[in-house]
């Protein structure tokens, strides 16, 4: 939708029309193409028989009018100079009758004070204050020194209807426009406005022209909510990345899409799941393990290790462990309280294998296992960094070399062509004073300060051919791509890799267990974070609908739009004028998407 029409002053003293406000709710539909009509001399009077002074600054008169800067005082003496600020101060101060009509920033309305600046005879320059009246002389004077239209154009002159005087403003429409001025935002700005907020950051969510995303396709067969999957994930990362030193099966473990298919009850995938929490409980007994005294024991006072892990017994005991633990642990034991383990929903059952996987992240093995990633990445990064600056160093020899070659090649050919002609004088004292400097191949690099051992070359290195440097360069090169596979292949087990977010503040992510890129929303992302938190973001949007159940996004989303356009289209809404409704679409704020990247 094209943005709405506004007047401002220019810098000539004429009206002008600007097309850009920092709202994109403004005026309707049937007021944005009007254009206001300027204020006459009686309208503009108004102000000033209620205490506000208008001062013009004059820069020069002319027989069209007065060109100058015209500014507003208000009763309390604060200066307004546009028309912008003028309609701030009446909505934070109403001034009985006065509206935004009764004001005018055009220089060529004699009202008011006018400053003209004049220079005395001893150079110094002053303001001097002049009355309407001579202005008004100043300007029928220059008016009558301009030559006499013609006939054509003073009969097309008196063919011209008169100007329709305005019609007096009566009081039910000055309450209307002061309710309109409190409700809809400002609908006049000015050129220093418009540079002032184009230089701001704005957030995307509330910019009118923008280019629209594109359409990314949901995760298949999906029927968790978003903070159950984004759970669910990280029980799948965790597991995959420390099963090793869990003593947990790789090949026992369910892939992403069969173990939430599990955690919502298939029977295919289900078994799986309750074998996956059987063993993570099991290590999470060992360590942290549970306190001692009453709270580590069975009511009838028996420790786990007499009882053991049963299928039968892991939901009980699994309610105590939580119990022992901090405040999220005893909220996730009242589920287990009534219901065991199996009878939880996806998004239940998810959330306490995910507070066991964090719980297990202090065990001693899973503490060792990241230490030594971190150090064999660091160790690799070393390696790499010694290959690349040995390339490196091997590249400036090479490039030297081949430009010694040509040097050389270039002189013999200069050489036999310039045989047969005889030498001049002067050509050969030029040669004579030219001094034999011979190009250098080899020199002591560890007294060279600012490069690493890596550039030092050996006296093999030096002496090989530009295409023997090529071969060997090449095998640097290669190794070194080699050690970035294995660093980032290291890097993914204790480090996650975002890839950044869009407008809709959607995270994107790349893990290594899942063979697509995958789009996080801001119903799990936004929860600890007030930046892109909806409760925070959205604050002025209408409540979201919620289900008692799973329902997938799109469903809920097409519910709330309909929702919305019932909202929007009653009466007492029009007057709002508001564009959208929501700062975010419906569409964008819950579920995951993925990216084929294949």
């Amino acid at each position: 939708m094209d943005p709405s029409l506004a007047t401002g002053p220019s810098s000539d003293g004429t009206e002008t029309r600007s097309s850009a406000t920092p709202s994109e709710s403004v005026v309707g539909a049937g007021e944005a193409g009007k254009k206001r009509p300027p204020a006459t001399e009686s309208q503009a009077r108004v102000p000033l028989a209620l205490g506000w002074r208008r001062q013009t600054c004059i820069r020069s008169i002319a027989a069209s009018g007065v060109r100058g800067d015209v500014v507003y005082y208000a009763p309390c003496g604060k200066k307004l100079s546009t028309y912008a600020e003028v309609l701030r101060y009446l909505m934070k101060r109403p001034c009985g009758s006065i509206t935004r009509d009764n004001f005018s920033f055009s220089s060529k309305l004699i009202v008011g004070e006018f400053l003209m600046p004049k220079e005395k005879e001893d150079g110094e320059k002053t303001v001097v204050k002049v009355s309407e009246e001579m202005i008004a002389e100043e300007v029928n004077r220059l008016v009558s020194l301009k030559p006499q239209p013609r006939n054509g154009e003073r009969k097309h002159r008196e063919k011209l209807p008169p100007p329709v005087e305005p019609r007096a403003v009566t009081p039910e429409e000055v309450v209307e426009n002061h309710i309109e001025v409190e409700e809809s935002p400002l609908e006049v700005y000015d050129d220093e406005d418009k540079i002032k907020w184009s230089r701001e950051p704005i957030d995307d969510l509330l910019l009118t022209e923008i280019r629209p995303v594109p359409d990314l396709p949901r995760v298949e067969n999906l029927r968790l909510n978003g903070a159950g999957f984004a759970d669910a994930l990280m029980v799948h990362e965790f597991v995959n990345n420390f099963s090793r030193v869990l003593e947990i099966d790789p090949s026992s473990l369910p892939s992403i899409g069969a173990f939430c298919a599990g955690l919502v009850g298939d029977v295919a995938h289900f078994e799986k799941v309750l074998q996956l929490t059987r063993s993570l409980f099991r290590l999470a007994l060992e360590y942290p393990g549970l306190p001692n005294g009453k709270r580590g024991r069975t009511r009838l006072g028996q420790t786990v290790s007499e009882l053991g892990v049963t299928e039968q017994n892991y939901s009980e005991l699994m309610r105590i462990f939580l119990s022992t633990r901090d405040s999220h642990g005893k909220k996730l034991s009242c589920l287990l309280a009534e219901r065991s383990f199996a009878e939880l929903s996806g998004e239940e059952k998810a959330s306490i294998l995910a507070f066991l996987c964090n719980e297990l992240l202090c065990c001693p093995n899973v503490v060792k296992e990241i230490d030594r990633n971190l150090e064999e990445v660091g160790r690799l990064k070393g390696d790499r960094w010694m290959r690349d600056g040995k390339a490196r160093a091997l590249r400036v020899v090479q490039r030297k070399k081949q430009k010694a070659e040509r040097g050389v090649h270039c002189s013999d050919t200069d050489g036999q062509a310039h045989d047969d002609r005889p030498s001049s004088r002067n050509s050969e004292a030029s040669d004579a004073s030219r001094p034999a400097t011979p190009i250098p191949t080899t020199r002591d690099r560890r007294l060279t300060p600012g490069l690493g051992q890596c550039e030092i070359l050996t006296v093999e290195e030096e002496n090989m051919s530009p295409e023997q440097l090529e071969v060997l360069i090449d095998s640097l090169n290669s190794e070194a791509e080699h050690l970035k596979e294995k660093i980032n292949e290291l890097s993914t087990k204790v480090r996650s890799f975002p890839l950044g977010c869009d407008r809709y503040h959607r995270q994107y992510w790349q893990l290594p267990g899942v063979p697509s890129i995958l789009v996080e929303s801001v119903e799990s992302s936004g929860l600890c974070n007030p930046a892109c938190n909806t409760e925070e973001t959205c604050s002025k949007d209408p409540p979201d609908l919620t289900a008692p159940s799973f329902l997938h996004p799109d469903v809920l989303a097409c519910v709330e739009d309909l929702v919305d356009d019932v909202v929007t289209g009653r009466p007492h809404t029009e007057r709002r004028k508001r564009k959208r409704f929501r700062r975010m679409d419906n569409a964008y704020k819950r579920g995951w998407w993925s990216v084929d990247t294949r």
